[in-house]
């Protein structure tokens, strides 16, 4: 019996809540009940505005012009 098989013979001894808790471990959230983290809403107004800090960084600092 390979791997894979025993796998699926472990997969089928489980009970049925057994099975549901390891759907609930597994199974992605669904994203539309997922709360954003205050970090999180705080973070995304910076995503995609095209400014990069670092270059604009040097650049005050004068290694590059």
């Amino acid at each position: 019996m390979g791997i894979a098989e025993a796998f699926r013979d472990h997969l089928r001894s489980l009970s049925d809540d057994e099975w549901n808790q390891l759907v609930a471990e597994v199974r992605p959230p669904n994203p539309e009940s997922h709360i954003p983290l205050p970090n999180e809403v705080e973070q995304s107004g910076r995503i995609g505005t095209g400014r990069n800090e670092g270059l604009a960084e040097a650049k005050r600092r004068g290694y590059i012009q």
